[in-house]
C-alpha cells in the first residue's frame, strides 16, 4: 500500500492549535498526526481497517457503536470519522 499519509501531512503552522488541543505530532518530522475514528458494529471490519492504516501516519481509534463514538470524540480530537450505514 502506498503511503497516502504523505498527502495529508501538515506543518505545525498550517493548522491552528487551540489551548486544549490534544493533537499529536510525530517526533521525527514535527508534523501533525491526524486522528481517524472508524465506527462499525463488526469487530472484524474494525480490525481490518486498523491493519490497513497501521503503517500510515495516522492515529486510529475505533468504536463499535454510535454511542461509543460520541463518547470517544468528547475526549479525543478527531479529524475524520468513517462510519458504516
Amino acid at each position: 500500500m502506498s503511503k497516502y499519509a504523505e498527502l495529508f501531512k501538515a506543518a505545525k503552522s498550517d493548522i491552528p492549535l487551540g489551548e486544549n488541543d490534544n493533537s499529536h505530532e510525530t517526533p521525527q518530522s514535527g508534523h501533525m498526526l491526524f486522528t481517524l475514528l472508524f465506527v462499525d458494529d463488526e469487530e472484524n471490519v474494525l480490525n481490518a481497517l486498523k491493519r490497513v492504516f497501521m503503517e500510515e501516519n495516522y492515529e486510529v481509534i475505533t468504536a463499535g457503536s454510535g454511542d461509543e463514538a460520541l463518547k470517544l470524540i468528547e475526549s479525543n480530537p478527531v479529524h475524520l470519522i468513517v462510519s458504516d450505514y
